[in-house]
């Protein structure tokens, strides 16, 4: 039998409305709904000059970004999502948006990465956000709890 999923959350930013247990439990109901049903993923939040120099270091890009998404292991689900939590604050500001909801949309996003998806084009992009919003949708609708 396979070890079912397991959810880490790191450096939780304290004021954030979430607690971990809903972080962990949301983002193991779009796992699943994604096909996800064992392995680990680790989310760890960070400042926006950790981001830069994780997106500098493995991606050679020195700009500022929101989300980092590592896939350890290419056998089996082990992934690292790293979240700009400070990034995340400015955009949720940008969009109107809550903290909380742009914290999930970034969540969701590094977990469809893991799923397989990517953003490179335009039509990609689409789809994802499309994706996003609709786990986000599900999740304050309560359909994801």
């Amino acid at each position: 039998m396979k070890n079912p999923l397991k959810i880490r959350i790191y450096q939780k930013p304290g004021n954030l409305k979430l607690t971990v247990s809903q972080l962990s439990g949301y983002m193991n109901m779009v796992c699943r709904e994604e096909g996800l049903n064992t392995g680990q993923i680790s989310f760890i939040f960070t400042s926006s000059s950790n981001m830069s120099r994780l997106h500098k270091e493995y991606f050679n890009d020195a700009m500022p970004t929101d989300v980092i998404t590592f896939n350890l292991d290419e056998h089996k689900l082990e992934g690292e999502i790293y979240i700009g939590y400070e990034n995340a604050i400015e955009q949720a500001v940008f969009y109107s948006v809550s903290p909380e909801d742009e914290i999930l949309r970034l969540m969701i996003h590094g977990v469809l990465h893991l799923a397989g998806r990517d953003d490179a084009s335009d039509s990609q992009r689409k789809s994802m956000h499309e994706k996003e919003n609709e786990y986000l949708d599900k999740i304050k609708t309560g359909m994801i709890n």
